[in-house]
């Protein structure tokens, strides 16, 4: 089964640095509108190069916070149905290989995990 990945940017955060679209081999993002976006996430590999790329774009103190469903959920669930989730402990262990740390797992989302992460160092 292919992992699906949705992916989001925050753009009230962007600085507009297009190192995430450098870093994609894929051709999930594009510069269109002075702004990445998201053109063809069915491409997603996902090797996680973009947000290798963010870290020097993230402030010093800055934190990253990434929610996503749990492989619970109803019968009829569209996450559960087609695979869309990914389980929190590979979300921390990826970003503990690219260089981030768990901060905070948050557990007060019934059907989904909340876990923030800041920089290691």
């Amino acid at each position: 089964m292919k992992l699906i990945v949705e992916i989001r940017i925050n753009y009230d955060k962007c600085i507009r640095c297009k190192e995430c679209i450098k870093a994609c081999d894929y051709g999930v993002l594009e510069w269109l509108y002075n702004m990445p976006m998201v053109v063809n996430p069915e491409s997603c590999a996902p090797c996680l190069e973009c947000e290798k790329r963010l870290k020097g774009a993230l402030k010093r103190d800055g934190r990253i916070a990434i929610i996503e469903y749990r492989a619970s959920g109803g019968r009829f669930s569209f996450h559960r149905k087609f695979g869309h989730y990914v389980l929190k402990e590979v979300i921390i262990e990826e970003m503990k290989e690219v260089g981030y740390r768990l901060e905070e797992d948050l557990d007060f989302l019934p059907e989904q995990s909340f876990t923030i992460f800041s920089l290691h160092e």
